[in-house]
């Protein structure tokens, strides 16, 4: 990534690594920026999903933008650990939507896990996202959850009132309300039933609003509840999701931090 659009993010004390994955084809391209967990936790699975999810929107013909917690960094609080993370998201989404590899009318945001709360707060605070996708959303053990089954012991995030504090005005169930555009949210079906319960209240928020949002389980029966599977299933259809994105009337422009 170039250092110089990085560099307010490339300090010793930044909380998220970016990778950057562009489609081997001319000319722009949608993309979207992916947001994982930020707690810092060893999910079983992920490196695997991250990477299924790039192949997937690569072969999209859609660029795969990923932030993702560092280790170390900033200390301080969840809240301001959460704040400092925003920030250095919205620096990144500003970035992208000046690029001139990238069409600004076309770029979404996932987020997976916990990385929902940074997604949800993006989303809430631009009307150019072409899209909002979000995998077991608000836990940061969901996505183990998901992978290897069991019970869920960390509770969810978006009940922590520290965290919702720490986006302001933008508490994580009401982001999506802001603006109108698709929105897809994935629960595995061997999720706990608090992920699938905050899922479906996003879903019933969102909705309420008027806008277009769908609410999806991935892997309904036995025979699809192997890992692999699920994380090629969640892969695909985040894919297609965004490569259905519709094209918009777009003028970069700053994101709000």
């Amino acid at each position: 990534m170039p250092s110089s659009a990085y560099s307010d993010i490339a300090a010793g004390d930044a909380m998220v690594r970016t990778i950057i994955e562009r489609p081997t084809r001319d000319g722009a391209v949608g993309a979207v920026l992916v947001a994982w967990g930020f707690e810092g936790i060893d999910t079983p699975g992920t490196d695997e999903l991250r990477n299924e999810c790039s192949v997937e929107l690569e072969r999209a013909n859609l660029a795969c933008v990923t932030i993702e917690p560092r280790r170390g960094g900033r200390e301080g609080t969840a809240g301001e650990r959460v704040t400092a993370i925003v920030a250095e998201a919205s620096a990144v989404l500003r970035w992208m939507l000046v690029q001139d590899d990238l069409d600004p009318a076309r770029i979404g945001v996932c987020g997976v896990g916990a990385g929902a709360i940074i997604a949800s707060v993006l989303a809430g605070r631009t009307d150019q996202l072409r899209g909002v996708c979000l995998l077991a959303p608000w836990s940061p053990s969901g996505l183990e959850t998901a992978m290897r089954g069991g019970e869920e012991d960390k509770g969810t995030l978006h009940a922590d009132a520290e965290l919702v504090a720490a986006v302001g005005d933008l508490t994580p169930v009401e982001t999506l309300a802001r603006h109108d555009r698709p929105t897809l949210i994935l629960t595995p079906a061997r999720a706990s039933r608090d992920v699938r319960e905050s899922a479906r209240a996003y879903a019933i928020s969102v909705e309420r609003a008027g806008h277009d949002v769908s609410l999806e389980t991935i892997a309904r029966t036995n025979a699809e509840l192997e890992p692999a599977f699920v994380r090629s299933a969640a892969s695909q259809r985040i894919a297609s999701f965004f490569a259905e994105m519709p094209a918009g009337v777009a003028t970069p422009r700053p994101v709000a931090t």
